[in-house]
Formats: C-alpha cells, structure tokens, sequence
C-alpha cells in the first residue's frame, strides 16, 4: 500500500496491478494494492489494474491501457475520487468508479461486465462497448451516452446517486438519493434487453423502475 497525505503529479504503474485471495478464495483487502493520496494527482497510468484501491481528491486523468477489474467481483478494483477530469480504460471493465463530484468524459471501448460508476455531479460523456449487468447513476447532468455494443441487464439512471458504494440500497454515506436529473442523448449499437434508461426516478425494494415502489424528488411514488 502506498499513502501519500500530499498531492502529486504523477502515478505510474507500469506492472500493473492484481488483487489478492485468502486461503478461502475471497478477496484479501489488506494485501491487495491500494494507493491513497491526501491531495490531488494530475495523472494515473497504468498497464492493467486487475485488482486494487486508489483513492484522492481531484484526479486529473485517469488511464488503463489493459482491464481493469476482474469479475464476477466488481470490488476487486476501484476508484474513489472527489472529481475527475477524464478515464479512458482500452480492456475490458468490470471494476468501480465513484466520483463524488463531476467527472469528465468516460471512455471503456472493451467490454464493459459488472461494473459500477457513479457520479455524484455531472457527467460529460460516456462511451462503451457492450454493456452487461452494470450499473451506471450521475445526479446531475448525463450528457451523452454510447453503448457500441448490446446493453443487457444493466441500468443508466440520471438523477440518481447511489453513494460512496456505487450500488443500490446503501445506508450512511453509501445512502441512495434522487433529484430531477437529465439525459442528453442514450445511442445504443446493439440489443436493449432486460434494461432501463431512467432520469428523476429512484428504484425502490422491488428494484424495478416504473412501479409504486420508486421514489422521485417531490416524493410521490408513480402509479402503475
């Protein structure tokens, strides 16, 4: 683990990264890799990041020539930062972002599966290849959307946080919440199936959207 309570210019991981497992095959955090930072960095490089933490302030760019991630457990990488300028990962993704402010453009060309990206703020862009059992929420502002591939089992939700854990149904800072939202555009290349593209609508117990369940910002629950 490296901690730095300062920012710094540059990050360059060249070896890349990988999570660790214990004796019972489950994720080993404290021998995985984690990098935290006290202040902002202006660049993050790596080869692959297959497993690991990286936590700052302001990340300026962030960068993976290979994956990032390994599923079918999306916390074996993650990225937690305040805002980010921009992220361009080539492989395939299956891993977390949570940006807790705005983030600059996203661009995952490879396979995106499992993955997690929240953005507390606004959202530029976002750019895929095909999309699967993923989870993508921006309070605010979701400008454009393009899946190059299939989006299946997966949920674009503008308008929603889902907290420092990305997911649904957190509690304390993980806690979700719901505001107007909007989206610019949504280009999907492929099949749409078993998915939703949502603004201002929070899925409620039954996880599905559109039903009485859901919560939206005046706090009335649509009809169904």
């Amino acid at each position: 683990s490296v901690l730095i309570d300062a920012g710094i210019g540059a990050v360059n991981a060249n070896a890349g990264s990988v999570f660790a497992r214990n004796s019972l095959g489950a994720i080993d955090t404290a021998r995985t890799p984690s990098i935290t930072t006290g202040g902002d960095v202006a660049t993050f490089a790596a080869a692959s990041w297959n497993g690991g933490y990286i936590n700052a302030r302001a990340l300026g760019t962030f960068t993976v020539s290979g994956i990032y991630g390994g599923a079918p457990e999306t916390g074996d990488a993650s990225l937690r930062v305040l805002s980010l300028g921009s992220a361009t990962i080539s492989g395939a993704v299956s891993g977390l972002i949570s940006v807790d402010r705005d983030s600059g453009a996203i661009s995952m060309p490879g396979a995106v599966d499992r993955a997690q990206i929240r953005v507390g703020g606004s959202l530029t862009s976002l750019s895929t290849g095909a999309l699967s059992q993923s989870v993508v929420t921006v309070y605010d502002t979701l400008g454009t959307v393009t899946i190059a591939g299939a989006m299946f089992d997966s949920a674009i939700a503008a308008g929603v946080d889902t907290g420092s854990d990305a997911a649904f149904e957190g509690t304390g800072t993980a806690a979700d919440k719901v505001s107007t939202g909007f989206i610019g555009t949504v280009t999907i290349n492929g099949d749409f199936r078993e998915s939703d593209s949502t603004a201002g609508m929070l899925r409620g117990a039954d996880q599905l959207p559109g039903t009485r369940h859901d919560t939206t910002p005046s706090a009335r629950a649509p009809t169904r």
